[in-house]
């Protein structure tokens, strides 16, 4: 088998570090004050530049270094949080991003201008004190309008960076990342070890083979009457079961990480549209194969930009009809049976049945009084270029989305379920498989018909 990918395994512990990063800095806007959520941005920053540097990512570990260099004095209490340094710093995360695919994309002084950005802001920002109002929400940044300031001797280009540096700065961080052998070491004493998912499928076609021939031995083992081979026999389909149980539990994540990676999502595209909406997120430990929450990223990335910018109204709208100025949304997640039901439900307009009804009309899927239930016509949002926007916009309008929602869900062989209210707000439920392997099902003949169950 192969082994594990030491650039690989730092991309995915990375990967997890931005995520508390974005998570930490989005937790600020709304307080500010919290010096433990400085403290956690500040630990996911200096872990990301130790692993970046054990790892031989010199340009990312120099990068960061600047930006904790530029902070130091919010991490020491003397400036406040305020909304532009939240945007900068968001900015920032997305920036570590790029640099971690090594994308060649990347403009090599779009670093350098967010740097002096930071450097400004926090160089001019008046020192904390009580009379401070900070004023939540999000003030956007141009920063191609933002004059590079010069930094402070310990600026280089990050292309530039030397061994001696990184090698200087090592025993700064050791005490976060350990050397390789040592991460190791600490990893087995914990209890736990990266395995690749590709040697854990590997696993799991092989579980799922000797299933197979349990099942084919079973049967053989209806018609022999020798006791021992019987014996032998119930004890291999005892293990088999045991060993595909635990390797099915390998697989199984918490839904949480994917959950937490849509509040940038959501905030990003509130604020693009001008709208105020506050993401909620439950049923985090809810568990799921790992290939089936792979899957659902891009659907679930669909169908909360749309509930952003067709379901949840701006706050004069919300305002005018009652409402909150901020709009609500949930994404949660339970168990129910052998199915996890993943709802993301929102509290704005709702499904306009007239406008729906008229477009379905208009492709030929409805007839002119052609009688059909509140229930069907709502899944003809799900059909291919089906959409009632008046304007197409770069964030909806075409009739894709929901089109490529559906065709995902299915591929995972899970259901979409929609249900609406005028005025009230939409949710729309997704039922999947706990796990795209084997499981123990009952086929039943109804009639013509077999059903599984």
């Amino acid at each position: 088998m192969d082994g594990v990918d030491p650039a690989e395994e730092f991309k995915q512990e990375a990967g997890e570090l931005l995520v508390q990063l974005e998570e930490a800095l989005l937790n600020l806007e709304v307080s500010p004050d919290d010096a433990d959520l400085v403290d956690s941005a500040f630990r996911a920053l200096h872990s990301l530049k130790g692993a970046g540097m054990m790892f031989g990512w010199d340009t990312l570990a120099a990068f960061i270094h600047q930006v904790e260099t530029t902070l130091v004095r919010v991490r020491n209490g003397v400036l406040l949080v305020t909304p532009q340094l939240v945007a900068l710093a968001l900015l920032v995360a997305d920036h570590i991003r790029s640099l971690l695919e090594r994308s060649e994309d990347v403009d090599p002084a779009r670093g350098t201008i967010l740097l002096a950005a930071i450097a400004e802001l926090t160089t001019e920002q008046p020192p904390a004190t009580p009379s401070t109002t900070v004023v939540n929400g999000l003030i956007p940044v141009n920063l191609k309008s933002m004059p590079i300031q010069p930094l402070n001797q310990h600026l280089i280009e990050a292309d530039q960076m030397s061994k001696d540096w990184g090698t200087a700065l090592l025993g700064d961080v050791q005490f976060l990342h350990p050397p390789a052998t040592k991460v190791r070491d600490t990893a087995a004493a914990s209890g736990t070890l990266r395995v690749p998912v590709k040697q854990l499928n590997h696993l799991m076609d092989q579980v799922a083979e000797l299933v197979v021939i349990q099942e084919r031995l079973s049967r053989v083992m209806e018609v022999e009457t020798s006791p021992v081979l019987k014996s032998i026999a119930k004890d291999i389909e005892r293990l088999a079961a045991g060993l595909r149980d635990t390797t099915m539990t390998l697989r199984m994540l918490p839904i949480g990480a994917l959950f937490r990676r849509f509040r940038r999502v959501a905030h990003d595209l509130a604020y693009e549209l001008g709208k105020k909406v506050e993401l909620t997120l439950s049923g985090e430990a809810t568990t799921l194969d790992k290939l089936l929450i792979e899957g659902l990223h891009d659907p679930l990335v669909h169908l909360i930009r749309n509930a952003i910018d067709h379901g949840i109204e701006s706050p004069s709208e919300r305002i005018a009809a009652g409402k909150p100025a901020v709009g609500r949304l949930l994404l949660g997640a339970l168990h129910s049976g052998e199915q996890v039901v993943i709802t993301i439900k929102d509290d704005g307009r709702g499904l306009d049945r007239v406008a729906i009804r008229a477009k379905a009309e208009q492709c030929g899927l409805l007839q002119s009084g052609q009688e059909v239930s509140t229930v069907e016509l709502f899944r003809y949002i799900l059909q291919p270029g089906f959409s009632t926007a008046v304007e197409v916009t770069n964030v909806s309008g075409r009739g894709v989305g929901m089109d490529v929602v559906r065709r995902a869900i299915d591929t995972l062989h899970g259901a979409i379920e929609l249900e609406s209210e005028q005025g009230q707000g939409t949710a729309i439920i997704l039922k999947l498989p706990l796990t795209l392997a084997i499981i123990d099902s009952l086929l039943m003949r109804v009639g013509e018909g077999f059903h599984v169950r």
